[in-house]
């Protein structure tokens, strides 16, 4: 599923678009923030994602109290994003506020599931630089 990841501080805003295993920033002649001007900034983003009335899906992190989508796009029917793989919704400050569009979406991470896993003790024979090794991998993978 593919979102998009607004970042909105001091009046200049970025953006990214974000998949399961990548994002990548939507560059304004270069630059990844631009000065934020509402009718400007959405009618640049309309023309960067060739914008033909698909439904969209946008994560805010902002020092602002609210947000707007301009009417004409359609939000999607969205319940949760996984969000492991996005290191921006990782320990928001809690002065910044997450608005999401459609409301209430819930940010779901595998994160807390991998570390409640119980790590597996391989016996080490000789303390050696290869059992060391062996054990750090196995943990790793668990």
């Amino acid at each position: 599923m593919t979102y998009y990841l607004i970042q909105l501080f001091n009046n200049m805003i970025s953006i990214h678009e974000c998949t399961e295993s990548q994002q990548s920033a939507l560059k304004h002649m270069g630059e990844e923030s631009q000065k934020f001007q509402y009718e400007a900034f959405w009618v640049w983003w309309k023309k960067k994602v060739e914008y033909q009335g698909e439904p969209a899906t946008f994560i805010i992190i902002t020092d602002k109290d609210t947000f707007d989508v301009p009417q004409d796009i359609l939000i999607a029917d969205v319940k949760s994003i996984d969000s492991l793989n996005n290191p921006f919704l990782h320990n928001i400050p809690t002065d910044y506020n997450l608005i999401s569009k459609p409301d209430n979406i819930v940010l779901n991470s595998t994160l807390q599931e991998k570390t409640k896993t119980k790590v597996k003790k391989i016996p080490s024979n000789n303390n050696s630089l290869e059992d060391y090794f062996v054990k750090e991998t196995t943990r790793l993978r668990s």
